[in-house]
C-alpha cells in the first residue's frame, strides 16, 4: 500500500507508516503474533474455546465443526 495514515483512536494522534518497509511488515507481523498468542493463554486460562475464521473463506464449515466437535465432547 505504502504511506499509510493511522489515527489513534483514543488520541486522535495520526502517524504515517510505511507499509512498503521491511522493517515495518515483521515488526507488525511480530506484534500480530504475540498479540495472537496471548489471547489464545487467555481463552485457554479460562477454558474458552476458540474457532479461528477468516474472511477469505465462509464461516459455516468451521463452525459446523467445532459444533459437532463440542457436542461429542460434552456428551
Amino acid at each position: 500500500m505504502g504511506l499509510l495514515a493511522v489515527e489513534d483512536p483514543e488520541t486522535g494522534r495520526t502517524t504515517v507508516v510505511d507499509t512498503d518497509d521491511p522493517a515495518f511488515r515483521d515488526a507488525h507481523r511480530e506484534r500480530v503474533a504475540e498479540r495472537r498468542a496471548a489471547v489464545l493463554r487467555l481463552f485457554a486460562r479460562h477454558g474458552v474455546d476458540h474457532v479461528p475464521l477468516s474472511t477469505a473463506a465462509s464461516y459455516m464449515d468451521p463452525l459446523l465443526r467445532f459444533f459437532e466437535k463440542r457436542s461429542r465432547r460434552l456428551r
